[in-house]
């Protein structure tokens, strides 16, 4: 099939919890409360300020790949043209439909009658 994988989109929890997961915001995270336990409040405030200053442009950043994405799988997804008296003229997706893309003539549906 000429279309990009489907996969499940991400809500803004779930990509949160993904950044806050990796291992160089855990080491930043712990760092700040190493600070905060040693009695540095000032430091320890700002290297967390800072952590979640890029932890928070990394999350709107990861959203917006999300958004392109969903949007590169629509424009990419194969088209065919459909007319009836209900519909009118119109762009439908060329999904498979059975046996065979939408736009197959139904003798072609199986291999041994294509001949």
């Amino acid at each position: 099939m000429n279309e990009l994988p489907t996969a499940k989109s991400r809500d803004i929890p779930a990509i949160a919890l993904e950044v806050v997961q990796e291992p160089m915001f855990l080491l930043l995270l712990v760092a700040g409360v190493i600070y905060f336990l040693l009695g540095d409040v000032s430091d320890a405030l700002m290297l967390l300020g800072f952590v979640c200053m890029v932890m928070g442009i990394t999350i709107y950043q990861e959203r917006k790949t999300e958004r392109v994405l969903e949007a590169l799988r629509d424009i990419s997804s194969p088209r065919g043209s459909a007319r009836g008296p209900q519909v009118g003229s119109s762009r439908i997706r060329g999904r498979p439909a059975g046996g065979g893309f939408v736009n197959d003539p139904p003798a072609c549906r199986k291999p041994s009658q294509c001949r």
